[in-house]
């Protein structure tokens, strides 16, 4: 039912994924995104592991903090931007101080999606930009993933020792190596069930071992099944 209520359209950026449209419950999930969730038309509720419940029109979650929302709300915006980016580092900054967020007229179409992002978001600080080394190691990952990437391939990639790209890896992209393939995976996943092809193909394609793992990885996630994609309209910038 939970899943089902998420019908809306799911647009795919660059650095960021926007859901807009209807919304209900989801259980306990963490993500690697810095997540904004925005409703019109009643309350969210968002409880966060570690930080007072919040409660209104808008929300703000660091990135890779467990959190669970809760609404009943038909007019919802959810944006994830890559804690990986430079504006989801910086965004990050402002969730971690609790800045609170305005509420942006909500967009009408998908034209308008890039100027709600920025309204939501406002204006950021420059983040420090990545090292070359994990700047590389970013790229390798993205090209094997349905080789399933290993940190002792990305190190050979990008010339340094397993144990030194394991501590700039986790420090510059807020991950460990393998926690932040396996939020590639999913987005990868999203993608290809956007350009039409099924779950279980998508599965193989982004590296899972089978559906059963791609459901388990992507509750954790989201706190939805990989299903709730299946209701919404997927678009790609």
């Amino acid at each position: 039912m939970g899943a089902a209520m998420w019908n809306g359209t799911l647009f795919l950026g660059d650095s960021m994924v926007v859901y807009l449209g209807p919304a209900g419950p989801g259980s306990w999930h963490a993500h690697h995104a810095v997540q904004i969730t925005l409703a019109w038309d009643a309350p969210v509720m968002v409880e966060m592991e570690g930080r007072d419940v919040v409660r209104g029109h808008s929300a703000l979650v660091p990135s890779s903090v467990r959190h669970r929302l809760e609404t009943s709300a038909e007019r919802v915006a959810v944006v994830f931007v890559d804690h990986v980016s430079a504006a989801g580092r910086a965004l990050d900054e402002r969730a971690r101080a609790g800045v609170a967020l305005p509420l942006p007229r909500p967009p009408a179409d998908a034209a308008d999606v890039s100027r709600f992002v920025a309204e939501a978001i406002g204006e950021l600080p420059v983040a420090a930009a990545l090292s070359p080394h994990v700047t590389a190691a970013l790229a390798y990952v993205d090209g094997a993933l349905e080789a399933r990437p290993t940190l002792a391939g990305a190190a050979a990639a990008v010339h340094l020792s397993p144990s030194r790209l394991t501590h700039v890896f986790a420090r510059e992209v807020g991950l460990p190596f393998k926690r932040y393939v396996l939020w590639r995976r999913l987005r990868r996943v999203v993608e290809e069930v956007a350009e039409g092809t099924t779950l279980t193909r998508a599965a193989a394609t982004a590296g899972f071992s089978d559906s059963a793992h791609l459901s388990r990885t992507f509750r954790h996630a989201f706190g939805l099944p990989p299903s709730a994609l299946q209701h919404m309209r997927l678009l790609v910038d």
